[in-house]
């Protein structure tokens, strides 16, 4: 949430349109493992005014907007801008696997990514096949 507060900070001051884009551990907290934005008070008011003041506020799903409103980010209007691929105008086809077999996982490694699933699955398949796992990845 940091980077939409100094989004909306900037859009104010250059008096220019701020867009902030929530997907996902901006709008929740999960004690059992420390991860989201909104863990106190105090970031929970940070959120509250980015939403508030940003020109526009994206999401990724209504899911998100319904937890928004329970957390109190409210807003009149917010968009929703699903990740991942347009099936509609790109459909799945098919074809043998190419050996050896190559995974990639790009994302954070933090808890709620759970980064042992991904080890764990590799392994699996190491078993029966030639596996490459290429890992990019941030550490937060």
């Amino acid at each position: 949430m940091l980077q939409g507060i100094v989004a909306v900070f900037a859009g104010k001051l250059l008096n220019i349109p701020s867009i902030v884009t929530l997907p996902g551990g901006d709008i929740t907290y999960i004690p059992a493992i420390r991860y989201g934005s909104l863990s106190n008070h105090i970031k929970i008011m940070m959120s509250r005014w980015c939403v508030q003041h940003a020109s526009r506020v994206v999401t990724l799903t209504r899911y998100q907007q319904t937890i928004m409103k329970q957390r109190g980010l409210v807003r009149s209007h917010i968009a929703i801008f699903p990740f991942g691929i347009n099936l509609a105008r790109f459909q799945f086809h098919p074809h043998p696997f190419a050996v050896p077999l190559q995974l990639m996982y790009i994302g954070n490694l933090n808890r709620v990514k759970d980064p042992w699933i991904l080890i764990k699955t590799f392994h699996a398949l190491t078993k029966n096949s030639a596996c490459r796992l290429t890992v990019s990845a941030a550490m937060f």
